[in-house]
């Protein structure tokens, strides 16, 4: 009797989901599906930190925490069925990538059909002879030329029969199997439409997340803004020190600059904060050091200083040689400074108000 054979099937698509940081995605399974992998995204920055959640049954989970450059791939086994109702959302200052794949049912179809049938054996004997031994040899042989005749024509046209049926099959298979290739990409194209038309769409940012939004990208506009500062002072001051210190006289005060510094400049009358370390330049005996505030230009220092001082930046550092007529003269300040003393002092512009 002939058999039907029948195979239940699915298809299994891939599936992905971009989360941006803060929102909220959410959907009601229509086929189901498995969440295999959650990944970072390449723009994250090394130590940045995100947690994927999941709501499920009113109630949210911690699916997995990554750190960028440490934890950057979880592996995942979660599948859903049809009719869950699940939402996701990511704590995170980058994008998450979710992975895993859809297994789309396909309804029964007959693959094949095949034909069992037994086979016996109806050869008989023929057991009647009639005549004598003599012509029934005659009649036999006869008879053999005449079947032999007969089977030739017969065996022609049965194998014009069987070229043509054969043509005629393969022909019928090619176009069913066309046919079949055909109908299996509308329905996968099908499948994939409805897929992308169920995909859940992310919800609006509520106006928190606008400002923090905001705030973040003023920030870090800020940050670049000053990161770009730093590496130009960074590269000013390798110039400088490539090009070794500079030497140069302010009215008989010798200046040589060790470091330009990249804040505020010292000018006529503004109020400055100094470091310095002082001694005398003929047995490098030192007499002071400390911190000391002053009004450059002012005359609330010896004249050195504020011809020295004047024009620094914040952060620079330089030596000042004072002759003793902008230092402490023909008198000195005994007993530390003697009569007519050339000084020499390291200073550092600590601020400018």
């Amino acid at each position: 009797m002939p058999a039907k054979l029948h195979l239940r099937t699915h298809i299994i698509m891939f599936w992905g989901l971009i989360m941006e940081p803060k929102n909220k995605y959410s959907r009601t399974v229509k086929d189901e599906f498995c969440i295999t992998m959650a990944a970072v995204d390449p723009s994250a920055k090394p130590g940045e930190k995100a947690i994927v959640y999941l709501g499920h049954e009113k109630e949210e989970h911690v699916l997995c925490t990554l750190v960028a450059g440490s934890v950057d791939q979880c592996r995942l086994d979660l599948q859903f069925t049809e009719g869950e109702t699940i939402s996701l959302r990511t704590e995170s200052s980058y994008k998450v990538h979710l992975t895993g794949y859809i297994m789309v049912p396909q309804a029964d179809d007959e693959l094949d059909e095949l034909d069992i049938d037994d086979e016996e054996d109806t050869d008989e004997e023929d057991e009647d002879f009639d005549g004598e031994e003599g012509d029934s040899d005659a009649e036999a042989e006869a008879e053999a030329e005449d079947d032999s005749e007969e089977d030739d024509s017969e065996e022609d046209d049965s194998e014009d029969g069987e070229d043509d049926a054969e043509a005629a099959a393969t022909a019928a298979a090619a176009a069913a199997a066309a046919a079949a290739k055909e109908a299996a990409a509308k329905k996968l194209a099908k499948k994939e439409k409805k897929r992308k038309a169920d995909e859940p769409e992310a919800e609006p940012p509520t106006k928190k997340e606008k400002k923090d939004e905001k705030k973040k990208k003023k920030k870090e506009a800020a940050d670049t803004a000053a990161a770009a500062a730093a590496k130009e002072a960074a590269t000013a001051a390798a110039a400088t020190a490539a090009a070794g210190p500079k030497e140069y006289e302010v009215n008989g005060v010798k200046i040589t600059e060790y470091k330009e510094g990249t804040g505020k400049t010292a000018k006529h009358k503004s109020k400055v904060t100094v470091k310095y370390r002082g001694w005398t330049t003929s047995n490098g005996k030192q007499f002071d050091k400390g911190k000391i505030d002053f009004r450059c230009g002012a005359g609330e220092v010896i004249t050195g200083w504020d011809l020295g001082v004047k024009g620094m930046k914040v952060g620079g550092q330089r030596r000042l040689v004072i002759p003793s007529k902008h230092g402490y003269g023909k008198a000195g300040s005994p007993p530390e400074i003697p009569p007519h003393a050339t000084l020499s002092f390291d200073v550092q512009l600590l601020g400018v108000a």
